[in-house]
């Protein structure tokens, strides 16, 4: 039995590392207990192989309020691309096919919004358009001012993509690609941690023949 394919969307701040962490271990209890041989796999974007450790790396050094190149944000486009590939073909494909369901952290939506800014949409798309499309997006819709709180809560160095003026950029432009797509599922995401996973279960419940709430 094939496994899904679940993507949690948002901007930063929005909770997507803990909405699909939680998603998982929920999923994995809901699993135990109706004796699925089967597992809920947590990964994220870009993947952690060595294109995706470079590509982390790189973001991490970038400073919010210096200009990059043309070039430079293309290369980065396309190494998102290719690690997306990667990542499906030698990770996320084996464990669907194995039954398993994967939860990852952003998918093709977040090139879309985040690697578009700096370089042609179209050709971001088109880039793309080979990646596998998940059997579910949820998009955590979390108001910017929340993102911004949370963001400044960790105490830590900005990233490149974090500063008040980005966030607002990629906070309009996933609700531009998000009108979109009706498929994808909306979820207020200035909520409870634990509401907004119960809402989560609800929304993917059709994917699965086993209750999950």
């Amino acid at each position: 039995m094939k496994g899904s394919f679940i993507v949690i969307e948002g901007a930063d701040g929005a909770g997507t590392t803990t909405q699909t962490l939680a998603l998982c271990k929920a999923l994995e209890i809901q699993f135990q207990k109706t004796n699925h041989a089967r597992h809920a796999i947590y990964t994220a974007e870009p993947f952690k192989n060595d294109l995706g450790k470079h590509l982390r790396s790189l973001l991490s050094v970038m400073e919010p309020d210096k200009k990059y190149t043309p070039l430079l944000h293309d290369e980065i486009a396309l190494s998102f691309a290719l690690n997306r590939l990667q990542h499906y073909n030698n990770y996320i494909a084996p464990h669907l096919k194995s039954g398993n369901s994967v939860i990852c952290d952003r998918h093709t939506l977040s090139s879309l919004v985040y690697q578009s800014i700096s370089s042609d949409y179209d050709w971001v798309k088109s880039i793309n358009a080979k990646a596998p499309k998940p059997d579910m997006v949820i998009f955590l819709d979390t108001p910017l001012s929340v993102c911004i709180e949370r963001i400044k809560s960790r105490n830590t160095q900005l990233e490149y993509f974090e500063s008040d003026l980005f966030s607002q950029n990629i906070h309009q432009r996933y609700y531009d690609e998000v009108q979109k797509d009706p498929s994808i599922v909306r979820i207020d995401g200035a909520r409870d941690a634990s509401r907004i996973t119960q809402e989560i279960l609800r929304a993917i419940s059709p994917l699965f023949n086993i209750p999950l709430y």
